[in-house]
């Protein structure tokens, strides 16, 4: 099948590539990945998509979009998706912004779509923080030193962030996972859109109609805590604002500056406050450090596309892990 025209490439996707297709007139979504470079991070990953993106349409059709062809067309896998005129990410909403007003709506929106799906409970299994450090810490930060860019920079002892100087995430790794193991205690887990940063949502603020885009169905833990670290690492940790960003790396040193935005941070206000009533102390300690693990588990694809992106958002997570032992509550965590 022959595609007409390709009128507009989106950002992000890592080995995928997302477009904007125009066919005899018809506008839709088509995202792609080619079938035999990298499989394990471009075509299983894009598979699960499709798959999670499919039951999930079923199950909530005004929740997550409609895919409505997928196959293969020379040399990629594809799936074809409605595209939703007058829709924005909802990064690009909230950045563009200052009122407080329809940040609230969006959030109010966002948060019971959330929970809708966090109401589908099942019961989890001994281990399991067990099995996510592994394969989503420690495979990721393995596989991401294929690249001999990557590995050298990861062999440094101390990193210098924005001119902060913090151990290098590999070398406080057992500490990591030590104190991971300790306060994750959840008994149950959940229906997940599995990388719900606010990219990966797409918001019309004027009918209030909020979209979960990008699902992702890897991630070991099915748990709210999870997806409320993956909404820290944009508004907290401005994910996508670093991502879009220039930044220097000079040996072991990384800095970088992103600009500030009033509905961002008031997002972030209303996001934190949320969690302060929504779970409890320990939990919350446990979101942050999903939060650290979010740019851990990114490694692999940034590192295949761009190392110096994959060299900053590990100084970016050594820094954060860094920031949360001095932070009340960190230190005494970990040997207490």
């Amino acid at each position: 099948m022959k595609i007409k025209q390709e009128i507009k490439r989106f950002t992000g996707g890592s080995l995928s590539e997302t477009g904007l297709y125009v066919d005899d007139g018809f506008s839709f979504v088509r995202k792609k990945v080619n079938l035999k470079r990298n499989r394990e991070y471009g075509f299983n990953r894009w598979y699960s998509q499709l798959k999670k993106t499919l039951r999930f349409h079923h199950l909530y059709p005004n929740v997550f979009p409609y895919v409505f062809r997928y196959g293969r067309d020379d040399g990629y896998a594809f799936f074809d998706m409605s595209f939703y005129e007058g829709m924005v990410d909802a990064h690009s909403f909230i950045v563009g912004t200052r009122d407080y007003g329809l940040i609230d709506q969006f959030f109010n929106v966002l948060v019971k779509q959330m929970e809708a799906l966090y109401r589908n409970h099942f019961e989890s299994k001994p281990g399991v923080i067990g099995l996510y450090l592994f394969e989503e810490v420690e495979k990721k930060l393995l596989d991401a030193q294929k690249n001999v860019s990557v590995k050298g920079f990861m062999e440094y002892d101390t990193v210098v962030f924005n001119g902060v100087e913090v151990p290098g995430f590999v070398s406080v790794l057992g500490e990591y996972e030590k104190v991971f193991k300790k306060y994750y205690k959840e008994d149950v887990e959940s229906f997940t859109h599995g990388n719900i940063t606010l990219e990966n949502l797409l918001y019309d603020p004027g009918d209030g109609r909020l979209l979960f885009i990008d699902l992702y169905d890897e991630n070991i833990i099915d748990s709210p805590l999870c997806e409320y670290s993956q909404l820290l690492q944009s508004s907290s940790s401005k994910y996508e604002l670093y991502n879009k960003s220039g930044f220097d790396i000079v040996s072991n040193c990384v800095t970088c500056s992103v600009d500030e935005y009033p509905g961002l941070e008031y997002f972030n206000y209303k996001l934190v406050d949320y969690l302060r009533h929504r779970f409890t102390s320990d939990q919350i300690f446990c979101i942050r450090l999903f939060e650290i693990s979010q740019f851990i588990r990114m490694l692999p694809f940034k590192a295949c596309c761009d190392a110096d992106k994959a060299i900053f958002f590990y100084c970016y997570a050594s820094y954060l892990y860094y920031k949360l032992k001095e932070s009340e509550g960190g230190l005494w965590k970990i040997d207490g």
